[in-house]
């Protein structure tokens, strides 16, 4: 589903990743893990393409990432970053706002499947009527991931998804994301528990593998 070659990247001289290499199969989960500084968000907007390859080559659903693969490849993709800074005015516009797009109207769940998503993460469906600025940011994290996993897309990149969490809230975050076998998920983590449910893990401090 994604693989990297001899992926190198250097901002204001420094270099991020030296000849760096990844393959994530179907349906695994793995995380990036690595100090604050080490590229990890940069990583998945390269992935994203938000981001210009410097030197070597990246293949996502066996397409090389480029201008004329950018869009097949993005609408294969559900992205959650870390900061979700939306001009909306309530919470369920920022649940559905994914589904307002063209190539995600036929995916809009009904009332029955968002009810479902909301109470396995712990959220109330009542509070989709409320304000952005009346909820916490692991609630607005949590619709988010939420309404990703809902997208049914072929992989899922998530960065920090348990930054603004609670223990308890992690373990329902992860119970959605790991159990769906199909479901291919890249992620940013520094939380160690969420670290080991982990299939891979890629330590970007050391440019290679955790094993």
């Amino acid at each position: 589903m994604i693989e990297i070659k001899d992926l190198s990247l250097w901002f204001d001289g420094q270099s991020l990743y030296d000849r760096f290499c990844m393959q994530v199969k179907k349906g695994e989960k793995v995380t990036l893990a690595g100090e604050s500084g080490t590229g990890k968000t940069t990583f998945l907007h390269l992935i994203l393409g938000f981001i210009p390859i410097q030197e070597g080559t990246v293949k996502i659903m066996d397409q090389p990432l480029n201008a004329d693969n950018i869009e097949y490849i993005r609408s294969n993709i559900a992205y959650v970053p870390q900061e979700l800074h939306l001009p909306l005015g309530t919470a369920g516009e920022m649940f559905y706002m994914p589904f307002g797009f063209r190539q995600n109207r036929d995916k809009k769940p009904d009332r029955k499947k968002t009810h479902q998503t909301l109470e396995a993460l712990g959220l109330p469906e009542h509070l989709l009527d409320k304000n952005l600025d009346e909820i916490s940011g692991g609630q607005k994290q949590r619709l988010a991931i939420g309404s990703a996993l809902l997208l049914g897309k072929s992989i899922l990149i998530l960065d920090e998804p348990t930054a603004s969490l609670d223990g308890k809230s992690i373990q329902r975050v992860a119970l959605m994301v790991f159990n769906r076998k199909d479901l291919t998920v890249l992620s940013t983590s520094h939380n160690k528990w969420w670290i080991e449910q982990s299939d891979k893990i890629f330590n970007l401090d050391h440019h290679g593998t955790n094993p």
